[in-house]
């Protein structure tokens, strides 16, 4: 690889961090990306810290055969 390839490699790998950084603070609510620091959504208002600790709810049903 010559020194132009790795500068795309490089450029590339910052780009997909600097994304992927921004799915993680996406709101789970409404999917607008906060400002970095916020601990409530500007968009809907729904705290973000909350969705990391809520646990998926499931529900159960009873199948009578």
């Amino acid at each position: 690889m010559n020194e132009a390839e790795e500068d795309i490699v490089a450029r590339l790998a910052r780009l997909l961090t600097r994304l992927d950084t921004r799915e993680r603070r996406k709101c789970p609510n409404c999917g607008s990306i906060p400002p970095t620091k916020a601990n409530y959504c500007d968009k809907c208002g729904r705290g973000l810290a909350e969705a990391g600790k809520r646990k998926p709810r499931v529900k159960v049903k009873k199948i009578r055969y």
